[in-house]
């Protein structure tokens, strides 16, 4: 039993922590779609209404996959409202819902095997045209978000080998063994959105935060970090100059070898990881 209602896809939580990056009945993966959609190549409507149960004042959805999508195209100013079913025939508690495996009370969810785009509660202001490449985001200047290091993209090929007077390597050794503090010493990395042609990345916003995605980016190979807080910043004056995708970088000079950093090294051992399991 339900009722068809408009809601906005921000009002609607999460049951899961996390979703499958492909579809299960649609073609293709829930990026690949969102890219779809900002083409114009297929529109939002395309998909099947989802289903939201009301719970201790906040509404749920069964439908993450398609849920991300909708808040992903909400936060960039492509959605404002979504027809759902509601659902008043679910009288249980919803903690013991088979799906219910979030642990941020459905705030976000990580996609798994793919970038997460950034879909979360305070990332709803409409963004502005900017330049001839995309449309950007301006977040509350107050709030940081988490996002794991291998989210996140190289803006350029090469950057220098030292930030704070420090080498690279050493800051990533010195904080892996504990005698020196990420936040303290590099603080939160700066990033902007973009959405260019297909794709929408995150990318780090400078030099210095090439190297501090750089030092992040290796930590997170090691198991010494999850996540980095992030600020989303508005679009810079410098272009994007990566022809990787900002999937690795080249540290120029560099005293020693390069530490594993690349998405594509990082992506492969978390597969073998889960692999094991």
């Amino acid at each position: 039993m339900y009722e068809v209602v408009d809601m906005s896809p921000t009002e609607i939580r999460f049951m899961q922590d996390s979703i499958c990056r492909n579809f299960r009945r649609h073609e293709g993966s829930v990026n690949g779609s969102i890219n779809s959609i900002l083409r114009g190549q297929m529109s939002a409507l395309d998909f099947p209404k989802i289903s939201v149960i009301p719970f201790k004042g906040k509404y749920f959805s069964e439908d993450n996959r398609r849920l991300y999508v909708f808040r992903v195209l909400h936060c960039l100013g492509k959605l404002d409202f979504i027809s759902v079913h509601l659902r008043r025939d679910y009288l249980g508690d919803l903690q013991y819902h088979f799906k219910y495996t979030t642990t941020n009370e459905g705030q976000s969810i990580r996609v798994r095997g793919d970038i997460t785009k950034p879909h979360f509660q305070h990332e709803v202001e409409k963004p502005r045209t900017a330049r001839n490449i995309a449309e950007v985001r301006k977040p509350l200047p107050t709030e940081l978000i988490e996002m794991e290091p291998v989210d996140i993209r190289f803006y350029a090929d090469e950057t220098g080998k030292s930030v704070w007077k420090r080498f690279l390597n050493d800051v990533v050794k010195s904080i892996a063994d504990g005698t020196l503090d990420f936040y303290k010493f590099l603080g939160a990395i700066n990033v902007f959105y973009s959405v260019c042609d297909e794709n929408g990345f995150l990318y780090c916003y400078s030099h210095r935060n090439n190297r501090k995605l750089y030092v992040a980016r290796a930590l997170q190979y090691i198991g010494k970090l999850d996540k980095v807080k992030v600020n989303v910043v508005k679009w810079p004056d410098s272009p994007i100059t990566t022809t990787s995708d900002g999937n690795f970088i080249k540290v120029k000079e560099i005293d020693g070898a390069e530490l594993p950093h690349s998405r594509s090294v990082i992506l492969m051992q978390r597969r073998l990881q889960l692999l094991s399991i």
